[in-house]
């Protein structure tokens, strides 16, 4: 079942187990550190970088996570020494590391972390600043009533939130949900 630990009857199947879980938040450098590693010749990259298992998938089976990772015969065929996946989602959720522990034990969770205003700033302009601006200016936003052709500084001073209003935001939302 899902709370199963990781059974050697898997392997039979042909299946690869992950050396190796990156967590981390969103904008850690998780995708960095996973294209260093599978860059190496020896090491085989998952067929997703993001499987999210631990967090979104747990009640699959462990079967259904490890057909994501080279098959046993691919990867000794290939010399390599280890596979892994990096999801960056798992870092806020702490019981990710332990049901990892749990079902899959050897592998190795690593941890990508970065300073926290930084990578604040980095989501910020990466997942809102940016992808806004370009609905705004492409003019898909008119729905909202933004209207279409104007400068990029209008819509920054008139149509997006600022940093600090998006941090004072996501403290409201944090207090709320640990009430």
């Amino acid at each position: 079942g899902p709370n199963a630990r990781y059974s050697e009857r898997e392997v039979a199947w042909g299946m690869c187990r992950p050396g190796f879980v990156i967590i981390g938040a969103g904008k850690c450098g998780t995708s960095s550190l996973y294209h260093y590693l599978v860059g190496h010749d020896r090491v085989l990259p998952a067929r997703e970088k993001q499987i999210h298992y631990f967090k979104y998938y747990a009640q699959r089976s462990m079967s259904w996570y490890l057909s994501h990772f080279p098959s046993t015969e691919g990867f000794l065929g290939s010399g390599a020494l280890m596979t892994g996946e990096a999801s960056p989602g798992y870092l806020p959720y702490g019981n990710v590391a332990r049901i990892t522990a749990d079902r899959l034990p050897g592998p190795r969770i690593v941890v990508a972390a970065r300073e926290p205003l930084d990578r604040a700033w980095s989501s910020y302009r990466y997942s809102y600043v940016v992808p806004a601006l370009e609905r705004a200016m492409k003019g898909r936003a008119k729905e909202r009533g933004v209207p279409k052709g104007m400068t990029e500084d209008y819509y920054r001073e008139n149509h997006l939130f600022s940093f600090e209003e998006m941090v004072r935001a996501e403290l409201r939302v944090l207090r709320e949900c640990l009430r």
